[in-house]
């Protein structure tokens, strides 16, 4: 649902079919919300203002924004709540901070000059959104070209792996509801926490994130709700950690798991174990390495508020994208 002053008047429709006045509010098909505290138009009192505002803070040299950048002053930025209209670069920027070093609401209101309010309807607006244009993108790549991208010993040595598959954690605010308190309550970490599922190519392209869900599910039981078996060709192999035990949901699909050994009947492995296990850890640690570039982004290393957990689905995909923006991940050589 979205306010009607989201709207403009010509987003409305003015007359029927008959050629009668509209009594209604009906919204002309494609029209979009383009009306926002950031994209109102200032008054002209406003103007003389901010203008008086940038004279006074030329004549003291100093700027609010100086933190940003020195050629960038305050009104430029919406110094005064009323303007409250940071560019499009400005707010785009104003989301990395967020994720990168994950200052407060408060601290990136000073520095861009702009309502607190107004920070979090930025952010929100701008997660919903790269979320959703990323999630257009096919990143499932083909079989052919995580071969041609695979590293060598990689390849040598594990030919048919598809994807390497690990689950991670992000700590957040424990809730007021018993029983989102149970279901986010992780025995492993032993706090509040949501979980996912990350996969990387043998590259190191992160190929798939899935949803965030409460710290008390089993990995077991977030690969049985994506579809990553059918996703597999029949004869690939998926890689991933002893709390994997997926065999039975990837046999059907012709899918090998390959997964270090467990200790069942006999507390001694045999060199050939040995080696095996050797293998495959020192080719799927480089998906820990790039779960812990995309912890980089301090947002999921510190406690995520109730409004933030209810977008951590987006939050977490977003910083897992950006991950695929850097280059030389995994080397060719590995």
């Amino acid at each position: 649902m979205v306010c009607h002053k989201h709207f403009t008047e010509e987003d409305y429709v003015t007359t029927t079919a008959i050629g009668e006045n509209c009594k209604n509010k009906i919204l002309k098909p494609g029209a979009v919300p383009s009306q926002f505290r950031w994209t109102k138009t200032s008054s002209p009192a406003v103007i003389a203002r901010c203008d008086r505002a940038k004279q006074k803070e030329r004549s003291n040299n100093f700027s609010p924004a100086i933190f940003l950048h020195q050629s960038i002053d305050a009104c430029d930025l919406g110094a005064e709540v009323e303007v409250s209209k940071p560019k499009v670069e400005y707010q785009f920027l104003l989301v990395l901070m967020k994720l990168r070093q994950r200052k407060c609401n408060y601290e990136l209101a000073l520095m861009f000059g702009i309502e607190e309010k107004a920070v979090y309807n930025i952010f929100v607006t701008w997660v919903r959104f790269m979320a959703l244009q990323w999630r257009e993108i096919d990143l499932w790549p083909s079989k052919d070209l995580v071969h041609f991208y695979s590293p060598e010993d990689f390849f040598d040595k594990f030919p048919d792996t598809r994807v390497v598959l690990d689950g991670t954690e992000c700590p957040v605010n424990k809730p007021k509801q018993p029983v989102t308190q149970q279901a986010t309550f992780s025995k492993y970490k032993n706090r509040n926490t949501v979980k996912k599922v990350v996969g990387s190519t043998p590259g190191g392209l992160v190929s798939h994130v899935s949803p965030a869900y409460g710290g008390s599910v089993s990995d077991r039981h977030i690969i049985e709700r994506r579809d990553i078996p059918k996703m597999c060709n029949p004869g690939d192999s998926i890689m991933a950690d002893k709390g994997f035990e997926v065999q039975d949901l990837f046999a059907p699909h012709d899918v090998t798991v390959n997964i270090p050994t467990f200790f069942k009947t006999t507390n001694r492995l045999s060199g050939k174990a040995v080696l095996s296990d050797r293998k495959i850890a020192s080719k799927r640690v480089h998906i820990e390495r790039i779960i812990g570039l995309g912890k980089t982004y301090k947002i999921l290393t510190s406690p995520l508020g109730h409004a933030e957990t209810q977008l951590a689905s987006d939050i977490i995909f977003i910083c897992f994208m950006l991950c695929n923006f850097h280059s030389c991940i995994v080397p060719s050589t590995s």
